[in-house]
């Protein structure tokens, strides 16, 4: 088992049914599928699904740049 304070993780991508969770300082590679970490993490506001693969900690975003629209 591996204890992580919520605030520390920059994003977690999804890898299959495993998890890649990536903190300022490491990598930790989880056994369960991002759909898990989710919904734990839901009670953190601060916490956002950005792809089918990737959701962000909001509160480690430096900048955003909006692409334009090809549609």
């Amino acid at each position: 088992h591996y204890f992580l304070n919520p605030e520390e993780i920059s994003y977690c991508k999804a890898d299959g049914s495993y998890t890649e969770i990536f903190t300022e300082k490491e990598k930790i590679y989880a056994g369960r599928n991002i759909k898990y970490f989710e919904e734990l993490l839901a009670t953190e506001k601060y916490f956002m699904r950005v792809h089918r693969s990737f959701f962000i900690n909001l509160k480690k975003v430096a900048m955003y740049q909006a692409r334009e629209s090809i549609y």
